[in-house]
């Protein structure tokens, strides 16, 4: 856009004293058409952004437990559980105290 285009554009712009609110007003409902549209579409598109900040705040508080668990537990040497003695294979005893479990266990021994 060069100079000479500016200066028409200006020249154009401030020819009437009066402003025109005709085209204004005719434009209001199509407006008005656009702004519903607009709203219900964002309605559609995000229905569980409310819920965003309430889901953060529940992992924020989930992180701040575990991390409490693993800072209080880390002292503590406990006794591994029957479910990390059997998946690590330092079980003592043949039976874990799971009738299911067992059985899988013996099926997988007696394949292998």
């Amino acid at each position: 856009m060069n100079r000479d285009d500016v200066r028409r554009i200006f020249r154009r712009a401030e020819g009437g004293t009066t402003p025109d609110l005709d085209r204004l007003a005719a434009s209001v409902p199509s407006m008005m058409a656009e702004a519903n549209r607009r709203r219900s579409a964002s309605r559609a598109v995000g229905p569980w952004w409310p819920a965003v900040p309430r889901l953060a705040a529940i992992t924020a508080v989930a992180v701040v437990v575990a991390l409490a668990l693993t800072l209080t537990s880390r002292g503590a040497a406990a006794a591994p559980s029957a479910f990390e003695r059997v998946m690590l294979g330092t079980g003592g005893s043949s039976s874990t105290g799971d009738l299911l479990l067992d059985a899988v266990l013996n099926a997988g021994r007696n394949d292998g």
